[in-house]
């Protein structure tokens, strides 16, 4: 049951050391774009095979979206920040910057008040079973 958790955080590992080799082999834009058309082909594909009949393939598939989702991302940090470079300046600036992330820290502390605890709430199903009965 637990073997498809090992296999999502086992998948991310390769895309830490394939994705710096790709930035310097393809560039930043083509190795976002070929991550998005690798992700976008394989959540498509998923779609030709049932999960139930061959869970093999399924998931091989599934982990190839998974690498390319974890790549796709770790490359947004590094050509998003290329692309929107961030001045740290001092004074009166920086003091806002830590104003503004101060109080949509204390917004989001408010709004989560809202949500339900679901610790020891017997009514939140805990398996795929539950949920769907």
């Amino acid at each position: 049951m637990h073997l498809s958790y090992i296999f999502s955080g086992l998948v991310e590992i390769p895309s830490y050391f394939l994705i710096p080799a790709a930035i310097d082999w393809l560039g930043r834009k083509p190795s976002v774009m070929v991550c998005h058309l690798i992700l976008a082909f394989s959540l498509l594909s998923m779609y030709l095979f049932d999960h139930e009949a061959d869970p093999e393939i399924f998931l091989i598939i599934w982990l190839i979206a998974k690498f390319a989702v974890a790549s796709a991302f770790m490359l947004c940090f590094v050509y998003g920040a290329e692309l929107f470079p961030t001045n740290c300046s001092y004074g009166i600036y920086l003091f806002f910057k830590y104003l503004f992330y101060a109080l949509c820290s204390f917004i989001c502390t408010i709004l989560t008040t809202i949500l339900p605890e679901t610790k020891e709430n017997d009514s939140v199903p805990r398996s795929q079973q539950q949920s769907l009965a």
